[in-house]
């Protein structure tokens, strides 16, 4: 009566490599197998309602140089390709730190050399799954 009920409500939420556990500490006779059918699920389904969810995302971190004059333009594209952009450092040039979430990768650094007509300097520093919050 627990299990089921209890993996429903995660699949229907999208919340998977995810454990749930429900102490029920009394009810069991009084309820019927309904009931603590009932119960399980209002238990996860509260239990997410008020949790923080995260989202495990394979992620490139690169750098990015280039200079003053095509900097905001890269910005803005790597912004619209939902990109974090970490840091940005301003000197004699612009180097930009880089989160890049996602299979598309090398289209965007592709992208981003073609718009700069081969001026920026890009280089892939890691590569690691990275936490982000999901909004409700």
């Amino acid at each position: 009566t627990a299990g089921i009920p209890m993996l429903e409500v995660l699949k229907k939420r999208g919340v998977y490599m995810t454990l749930a556990v429900v102490t029920r500490y009394f009810g069991g006779i009084k309820l019927g197998a309904s009931g603590l059918v009932g119960a399980y699920s209002r238990g996860v389904a509260e239990a997410l309602d008020n949790a923080d969810l995260i989202n495990n995302v394979y992620s490139e971190i690169i750098s990015v140089d280039t200079n003053y004059t095509i900097y905001k333009k890269i910005e803005s594209y790597l912004l619209e390709q939902n990109a974090r952009i970490i840091d940005t450092q301003f000197s004699d040039k612009v180097v930009m730190l880089v989160q890049l979430m996602g299979v598309e990768n090398d289209v965007i650094k592709d992208k981003i050399i073609d718009m700069t007509l081969g001026q920026a300097r890009i280089d892939t520093l890691d590569t690691k799954y990275c936490v982000y919050k999901i909004e409700k």
